[in-house]
């Protein structure tokens, strides 16, 4: 906590939230109108949470500077969510959270239709709380949810989320466990889409990571494997390239602004997250780099079953995750 101990800071104020504070809310107008939304300061750092979209994260910023990428849609009401019409609803904002049994483009499978990265991410959670306590000398806020993907006949899943800050640290936290509710195995694919955009992403970002050479989507990608960890201003009608890393045990991908003093890093345990993705899309209007630690590269249920890659989750089995995004000055 700096230099400073709980006490000396707590004469100091009035009221800890000055320094850190939650605010429920719900929004009034458009697409996103009755959705719940609470907004979270925390010494530098500001984010939006969106209980009806999973408990993902919207806007985020530090000192006041726009760090995640938000896209043409804004934040959408699940109300609006069509299966086969992801991209309508994709506010993208800091993070959304595909699967629980679906990542990737549509596919069919077993007869079945599976849109475009899953519906967990247009799913409400329940039971959301908000949580304020001291660790020692550390002041602690959290947000809980739970998300439940299920069907009569179909899967029983459900996601327990928690969202932590700690005042005057620049970490969302996001501590995740998934379970098989249900009485049969079930296929089981998740991914962290993590958005960064401008101007955090510019020409001069660089992205370095400690994992080794992704491996590009197709072609496409391939041509530009070189240059995959740098930027450039946005390109006319440019088409998305992707690239896949093999997670290590604790892995972190940076992305570096040196001429804006700021940078933002995904630390996960690649355990449970055995791969990257690193989408790279610098066109105009559509300008972001995601970071997304997943399951699975986003192949589609079909084709992970296919390679071998599917995962299954069997009767009250559950998985844990943790994921962390940072923020920092470079200098």
């Amino acid at each position: 906590m700096l230099d400073m101990t709980k006490q000396e800071l707590l004469k100091r104020v009035g009221s800890i939230d000055s320094l850190c504070r939650a605010e429920e809310f719900t929004f009034t107008s458009g697409t996103a109108r009755g959705s719940r939304g609470i907004r979270i300061k925390c010494g530098k750092l500001a984010f939006t949470l969106l209980p009806d979209r999973c408990l993902d994260i919207a806007y985020a910023e530090v000192e006041g500077v726009p760090v995640s990428y938000d896209s043409c849609t804004g934040i959408v009401s699940p109300a609006y969510y069509n299966e086969g019409d992801f991209l309508r609803n994709f506010g993208a904002g800091m993070l959304t959270t595909c699967g629980l049994n679906q990542i990737g483009g549509d596919c069919v499978d077993g007869g079945k239709s599976y849109g475009l990265h899953g519906r967990i991410g247009n799913t409400p959670a329940y039971d959301v709380s908000v949580d304020r306590h001291w660790e020692g000398e550390d002041y602690v806020l959290t947000v809980s949810g739970k998300i439940k993907q299920t069907s009569v006949f179909g899967e029983n899943l459900e996601l327990i989320r928690s969202i932590s800050v700690k005042l005057f640290e620049q970490t969302i936290a996001i501590s995740d466990r998934v379970i098989n509710n249900g009485f049969r195995d079930e296929p089981f694919m998740m991914l962290y889409h993590i958005n960064f955009g401008y101007p955090l992403l510019s020409e001069d970002a660089v992205l370095t990571t400690n994992m080794g050479t992704p491996a590009p989507k197709d072609d496409h990608a391939a041509k530009d494997l070189d240059i995959c960890h740098t930027f450039t201003a946005p390109q006319k009608d440019f088409a998305e390239q992707l690239y896949f890393y093999s997670s290590v045990p604790s892995s972190w991908a940076r992305l570096t602004n040196e001429n804006l003093g700021l940078f933002a890093e995904v630390s996960y345990c690649g355990d449970n997250l055995p791969y990257m993705v690193e989408w790279k899309q610098i066109g105009e209007g559509v300008y972001v780099v995601g970071l997304e630690p997943g399951t699975n590269p986003p192949e589609g249920r079909v084709n992970a079953r296919e390679n071998g890659r599917l995962q299954m989750l069997s009767p009250g089995e559950t998985k844990d995750f943790s994921v962390k995004i940072t923020f920092g000055t470079t200098n």
